[in-house]
């Protein structure tokens, strides 16, 4: 590889660290957005910011999706992850089932997971295993453990009224407004580093399969 060469491949790979900085920060902007738009029209900022979480969500299904449509050889170990995301974004949407029959939500996640499981079993224990292990040996998958783990554990612990903000806050409306902001901007943050992660991994797989 000629210095040329080398010099327009290390640019373009700056130039993907620069986008993915300019998209975390638009993050912070939509969730300072979001505040702004609760003071000025009433709008509960949690329920903008779970617009916002259904969005960056349903992105990190389509990219995984995408990616198994793209690895045949891969493609049950990616739906997998797709269909993981799926469940997650099917229980964001418990408040829309609860209007059908509470739980609701439930019978839509176990009916996805029957479809889901018996594709994998009609691909095969082989392509599952490949599939996974692409992707655990990927740099995304570094990026998806930070989202998941501050989906799974920090934001459940911080979001936690009964050991952290009785502690901080007395009056109890207050105390719900600002447990229930603080939860879901962290785990619309935490959605984020999953779209980025399925975002990244896609781009990549996508470089490898064109050379």
């Amino acid at each position: 590889m000629t210095n040329q060469n080398r010099n327009r491949e290390n640019f373009r790979t700056i130039l993907y660290g620069a986008l993915a900085f300019l998209g975390c920060a638009l993050v912070y902007l939509l969730l300072i957005a979001t505040c702004v738009w609760q003071s000025h029209y009433g709008v509960e900022s949690e329920t903008a910011i779970e617009w916002v979480q259904d969005v960056v969500l349903g992105a990190t299904m389509v990219f995984f999706y995408l990616t198994a449509w793209k690895l045949p050889q891969e493609r049950g170990g990616v739906l997998l992850m797709a269909g993981f995301m799926t469940v997650l974004f099917i229980r964001e949407q418990d408040a829309y089932f609860d209007l059908i029959v509470h739980g609701a939500w439930v019978y839509a996640v176990t009916a996805f997971l029957v479809c889901l499981f018996y594709v994998i079993w009609k691909r095969g224990l082989d392509e599952t295993l490949e599939g996974l292990a692409q992707f655990v040996r990927s740099r995304a998958f570094i990026t998806m453990l930070a989202g998941l783990g501050m989906l799974l554990v920090y934001s459940r612990l911080y979001g936690s009224d009964k050991y952290v903000w009785r502690f901080f806050i007395e009056d109890h409306h207050w105390r719900y407004v600002a447990k229930r902001l603080s939860e879901e901007s962290m785990e619309l943050m935490a959605y984020a580093l999953m779209m980025i992660s399925a975002c990244g991994y896609y781009i990549d797989r996508c470089r490898i399969g064109r050379r």
